[in-house]
């Protein structure tokens, strides 16, 4: 059984991982870090979430922190901590910010966990990846992004609606950047096993206006209600589960 300790679990995306994360049957110990002075706020989310493992059947041991040293004997830390993007924002704008905050957090982790897997989510999440696996000092099979894991999500939800077939029934990817130069594979795109492009539809898909909706998701939730909370509190939770469970799944 692991702990996952989230770091930034004052800020929206991080209290709903812990809660999605709780749903993971791996999962015995959970701790949730905020900066200091949001000890309150940190001991409210406890007992609420508490509330909601009660509900559920869950039983995890949850506490709370200031201090990164409590991260030790994590086995995965999930970094959610950083200036969030606010409207009209791009991703890099964050990055001179987020990276200084980063460079400290992963020193300190690097002492204090050495052994555990970091999970970066903060932004512009390909760099601060880089910054925390460079200044954690950690081996690179023990630093990952969160990447376009919920970009390919996104695209997969689009083919989906598109083809009016059930979400599960789509296999896509996207590499590369978070960001505006991400790729789409389509050649790699399924529906029930069959490639997408050996579709009869497949020549009136508008896949350039996909990969747009997809780019400018992020802004336009952020727009509309201020911050993306559920996509990425998914997907945090998607990978935590396939990395605990040994899964052997590739995730992009």
């Amino acid at each position: 059984m692991a702990k996952v300790t989230i770091l930034g679990a004052t800020g929206n995306v991080g209290i709903f991982a812990a809660h999605t994360i709780s749903e993971i049957p791996y999962v015995s110990d959970m701790l949730l870090v905020g900066r200091p002075g949001r000890e309150n706020f940190l001991a409210g989310c406890c007992r609420d979430l508490s509330d909601s493992f009660a509900a559920r059947g869950t039983d995890i041991r949850l506490s709370y922190s200031t201090d990164l040293a409590d991260t030790k004997d994590s086995d995965i830390i999930i970094c959610t901590a950083g200036v969030p993007r606010q409207p009209g924002q791009d991703r890099n704008d964050l990055a001179f910010e987020n990276a200084k905050l980063v460079a400290a957090t992963a020193e300190t982790i690097g002492r204090s966990s050495p052994d555990a897997i970091l999970l970066l989510v903060t932004n512009p999440v390909d760099v601060t990846t880089a910054v925390a696996l460079k200044y954690s000092g950690f081996q690179p099979r023990h630093v990952f992004g969160l990447g376009t894991h919920l970009d390919s999500m996104r695209l997969k939800s689009l083919i989906a609606r598109y083809f009016r077939v059930h979400v599960s029934e789509v296999h896509t990817r996207i590499i590369g950047e978070h960001g505006d130069s991400m790729v789409p594979l389509w050649s790699a795109t399924t529906i029930g096993g069959i490639r997408i492009n050996n579709l009869p539809t497949f020549s009136g898909l508008p896949a350039q206006e996909m990969i747009d909706t997809v780019r400018t998701s992020g802004e336009a939730i952020i727009r509309d209600k201020g911050a993306t909370v559920y996509g990425p509190g998914e997907a945090i939770a998607t990978l935590v589960k396939t990395i605990l469970g040994n899964e052997n799944r590739i995730l992009t």
